[in-house]
């Protein structure tokens, strides 16, 4: 099942399901009997299909290192500009506090 993230009131789906197959395999259980067992193997269309969205969300997704800093960068922006005000400063400190936390 695949999720979209749509805005309010959107018309298109929010998900969409998708069924692959598996293929049916037989195999020998014992070399030295002629027993086999039937096996099931993930579709390649499958596993295609989650390499390509595991690529996707690889580029979309930014690591969480890159967004602490990119969180700290803007926190410093907002330094600048709220000028010196001492309670802007505190609560601004904090949110560095907070980022730095992050795991």
């Amino acid at each position: 099942m695949i999720y979209f993230e749509r805005k309010k009131g959107s018309l298109r789906a929010a998900s969409r399901a998708y069924l692959f197959g598996r293929s049916l395999k037989t195999v020998v259980t014992d070399s030295g009997s002629p027993t086999f067992d039937d096996t099931y193997e993930v579709s390649p269309y499958a596993l295609a299909a989650m390499e390509e969205l595991n690529h996707i969300l690889s580029i979309t997704r930014p690591s969480l290192s890159t967004l602490k800093q990119m969180m700290m960068h803007e926190l410093d922006k907002l330094a600048t500009l709220t000028g010196g005000s001492d309670a802007a400063a505190a609560k601004l400190e904090r949110l560095r506090e907070h980022v730095g936390k992050l795991a």
